[in-house]
Protein backbone atom coordinates (compact mmCIF):
# COMPACT_ATOMS: atom_id res chain seq x y z
CA UNK A 1 0.00 0.00 0.00
CA UNK A 2 0.86 3.55 -1.02
CA UNK A 3 2.87 5.71 1.72
CA UNK A 4 0.75 8.47 3.39
CA UNK A 5 1.95 11.85 2.51
CA UNK A 6 1.71 12.29 6.42
CA UNK A 7 4.34 9.87 6.35
CA UNK A 8 6.67 10.72 3.76
CA UNK A 9 7.29 14.03 5.26
CA UNK A 10 7.73 12.63 8.29
CA UNK A 11 11.00 10.44 6.80
CA UNK A 12 11.48 13.76 4.32
CA UNK A 13 12.33 15.69 7.59
CA UNK A 14 14.36 12.77 9.42
CA UNK A 15 16.62 12.96 6.01
CA UNK A 16 16.92 16.57 5.63
CA UNK A 17 18.10 16.85 9.66
CA UNK A 18 20.36 13.75 8.82
CA UNK A 19 21.40 15.62 6.03
CA UNK A 20 22.15 18.81 7.89
CA UNK A 21 23.94 16.86 10.15
CA UNK A 22 26.32 15.67 7.76
CA UNK A 23 26.75 18.52 5.85
CA UNK A 24 27.84 20.06 8.95
CA UNK A 25 30.35 17.52 9.86
CA UNK A 26 31.61 17.79 6.31
CA UNK A 27 32.25 21.18 6.40
CA UNK A 28 33.97 21.21 9.34
CA UNK A 29 35.97 18.10 8.54
CA UNK A 30 37.30 20.27 5.24
CA UNK A 31 38.43 23.02 7.87
CA UNK A 32 40.27 20.26 10.24
CA UNK A 33 41.82 18.32 7.37
CA UNK A 34 43.35 22.05 6.16
CA UNK A 35 44.20 22.53 10.00
CA UNK A 36 46.02 19.52 10.36
CA UNK A 37 48.93 19.93 7.26
CA UNK A 38 51.00 20.90 9.78
CA UNK A 39 55.16 19.98 9.88
CA UNK A 40 55.80 18.10 12.88
CA UNK A 41 59.52 17.56 13.89
CA UNK A 42 59.36 14.23 15.61
CA UNK A 43 58.83 10.97 13.67
CA UNK A 44 56.13 9.67 15.89
CA UNK A 45 54.21 12.69 16.16
CA UNK A 46 54.28 12.73 12.06
CA UNK A 47 53.17 8.88 12.16
CA UNK A 48 50.20 9.53 15.02
CA UNK A 49 48.99 12.06 12.68
CA UNK A 50 49.27 10.51 9.27
CA UNK A 51 47.30 8.03 11.31
CA UNK A 52 44.55 10.12 12.26
CA UNK A 53 44.06 12.07 9.18
CA UNK A 54 43.68 8.72 7.26
CA UNK A 55 40.73 8.22 10.21
CA UNK A 56 39.47 11.61 9.68
CA UNK A 57 39.63 10.64 5.88
CA UNK A 58 37.68 7.25 6.03
CA UNK A 59 35.38 8.95 8.27
CA UNK A 60 34.73 11.66 5.60
CA UNK A 61 34.36 9.36 3.02
CA UNK A 62 31.63 7.19 4.89
CA UNK A 63 29.79 10.05 5.64
CA UNK A 64 30.00 11.51 1.78
CA UNK A 65 28.77 8.17 0.56
CA UNK A 66 25.69 7.74 3.27
CA UNK A 67 24.67 11.96 1.88
CA UNK A 68 24.52 10.53 -1.30
CA UNK A 69 22.43 8.06 -0.16
CA UNK A 70 19.99 10.28 1.62
CA UNK A 71 20.02 12.30 -1.49
CA UNK A 72 18.56 9.06 -3.66
CA UNK A 73 16.24 9.10 -0.52
CA UNK A 74 15.12 12.37 -0.97
CA UNK A 75 14.65 11.36 -4.99
CA UNK A 76 12.67 8.41 -4.29
CA UNK A 77 10.22 10.18 -2.13
CA UNK A 78 9.84 12.23 -5.06
CA UNK A 79 9.16 10.16 -7.50
CA UNK A 80 7.00 7.84 -5.94
CA UNK A 81 9.26 4.51 -5.06
CA UNK A 82 10.40 5.28 -1.55
CA UNK A 83 9.72 2.85 1.00
CA UNK A 84 9.80 0.05 -1.36
CA UNK A 85 12.86 -2.51 -1.24
CA UNK A 86 14.50 -2.37 -4.77
CA UNK A 87 15.60 -5.79 -4.96
CA UNK A 88 12.12 -7.15 -3.95
CA UNK A 89 9.98 -4.72 -4.95
CA UNK A 90 8.14 -4.84 -1.61
CA UNK A 91 7.35 -1.93 1.45
CA UNK A 92 10.44 -1.34 3.92
CA UNK A 93 8.91 -2.01 7.34
CA UNK A 94 8.43 1.26 9.24
CA UNK A 95 10.69 0.43 11.94
CA UNK A 96 14.15 0.35 9.72
CA UNK A 97 12.83 3.73 7.97
CA UNK A 98 12.75 4.93 11.10
CA UNK A 99 16.47 4.02 12.22
CA UNK A 100 17.48 4.38 8.41
CA UNK A 101 15.38 6.26 6.45
CA UNK A 102 17.92 6.12 3.74
CA UNK A 103 17.56 2.21 3.43
CA UNK A 104 16.84 1.10 0.03
CA UNK A 105 16.52 -2.67 0.82
CA UNK A 106 14.21 -4.27 3.64
CA UNK A 107 16.38 -5.74 6.15
CA UNK A 108 15.97 -9.40 4.85
CA UNK A 109 16.70 -8.36 1.62
CA UNK A 110 20.09 -6.53 2.91
CA UNK A 111 21.10 -9.73 4.90
CA UNK A 112 20.80 -12.05 1.77
CA UNK A 113 23.20 -9.61 -0.08
CA UNK A 114 25.17 -9.23 2.91
CA UNK A 115 25.28 -13.17 2.94
CA UNK A 116 25.87 -13.24 -0.81
CA UNK A 117 28.85 -11.26 -0.47
CA UNK A 118 30.34 -13.19 2.31
CA UNK A 119 30.27 -16.45 0.54
CA UNK A 120 31.71 -15.12 -2.40
CA UNK A 121 34.65 -14.04 -0.50
CA UNK A 122 35.29 -17.79 0.92
CA UNK A 123 35.06 -18.89 -2.78
CA UNK A 124 37.92 -16.63 -3.68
Amino acid sequence: MPFKKKELDKYKELLLEKKAEIQAFLDEGKVVSREEQEILPDTIDQATSTSERLLHLRLLDKQTKLLREIDRALERIEDGSYGYCEGTGEEIDHKRLELRPWARFSAEYKSEIERRERNRKYMR
